[in-house]
């Protein structure tokens, strides 16, 4: 049995996921390449926010595949969790989370690419 998403479910997991992982890779290049600020890291998270809605929404209401394109040319930042100074198995483990909620913000964005109304190739 296939699992069927309705679009406001794929529209919600898509902008949390998207926000999870960019939040996630926030915190690596914080802990790795400097000491933000809290009010630079809660400005940080919410434009992370804004372009996980931005993206969504461009997704479905104009079937546009900028988000996707984003999505893979920020895939390797998924790889920074492995530099960590911390135990190994917590490492692969953030890493391996990291990499799942790429992958679905991914499928997630391809899915509402297809079922745009602006869609060409979209039957309906």
């Amino acid at each position: 049995m296939k699992l069927q998403l309705s679009t406001p479910f794929s529209w919600a997991i898509c902008i949390v996921a998207t926000g999870m992982a960019g939040v996630l890779n926030l915190a690596a290049a914080e802990s790795l390449y400097g000491n933000l600020s809290v009010e630079w890291m809660l400005a940080c998270m919410l434009f992370i926010s804004v372009y996980a809605t931005l993206a969504a929404r461009q997704a479905y209401l104009h079937a546009r595949k900028w988000p996707k394109t984003v999505i893979v040319l920020l895939f390797p930042l998924s790889f920074l969790h492995l530099m960590f100074d911390a135990p190994i198995a917590l490492s692969i483990g953030v890493t391996v989370f990291n990499l799942l909620l790429w992958a679905v913000a991914y499928r997630l964005t391809d899915k509402l690419i297809r079922l745009s109304p602006k869609n060409t190739l979209n039957p309906s």
